[in-house]
């Protein structure tokens, strides 16, 4: 079977990274809803952190010394950053099953962020998927190339229900990591597909 693995809050601890920025952002005077209100905003349309420090209110002449310096940051911690239960998952289910990331955001940050795991060996293949290209179009031309059945496991309900709502014949995870932006039950938890809490929970 091919995984098709869904990024953050599922592969990676963005919460832990974001936890970060946001405390430096209120250091220089953010007020903390804003700057959460702001990122809110952004992510409809591909967030990025110098985006998020201007629309925050972070002086022009700042952000550019402040993002490079939080990058290079993320950078240097980003397989510290990937769960536990990862790369053993990986190492003992490839081969004979394959794998490949479907991600939302900014092309550019989301490829430095999983460049700096060290995963990237494992997969076959990166998607970035888009307010343009959403994951659900992402995986119906998928469906169409490849011949082996599909596995998706994403920690949001607002990318695994377009796909339940499409019919799309693939068997559906929903990860939850404790405390990650998507820890809530949702009335289609094992129904419309499968809750788990670690990746090693999925069944080829």
């Amino acid at each position: 079977m091919h995984l098709v693995c869904d990024f953050d809050s599922t592969l990676f601890n963005t919460e832990k990274i974001w936890s970060e920025w946001l405390e430096i952002l209120v250091a220089r005077g953010v007020d903390r809803t804003h700057a959460i209100r702001q990122m809110e905003i952004l992510n409809a349309t591909g967030w990025t952190h110098h985006a998020h420090a201007l629309a925050s209110g972070i002086d022009e002449t700042a952000v550019d010394e402040l993002v490079k310096n939080f990058l290079a940051h993320t950078k240097s911690i980003g397989s510290e950053l990937v769960y536990d239960d990862v790369v053993p998952f990986f190492k003992k289910n490839r081969p004979p099953h394959t794998f490949s990331i479907l991600t939302y955001g900014n092309e550019e940050y989301q490829t430095s962020k999983i460049l700096s795991t060290s995963l990237q060996n494992y997969f076959d293949a990166i998607r970035i998927a888009g307010p343009n290209h959403l994951k659900v179009d992402h995986l119906r031309t998928l469906l169409e190339h490849e011949a082996t059945p599909l596995v998706f496991v994403d920690d949001s309900p607002n990318e695994l229900n377009p796909i339940v709502d499409a019919r799309l014949p693939i068997k559906l995870y929903r990860i939850v990591r404790p405390g990650a932006k998507h820890d809530y039950q949702h009335e289609r938890d094992d129904v419309a597909w499968k809750r788990i809490k670690t990746i090693d929970e999925i069944i080829f």
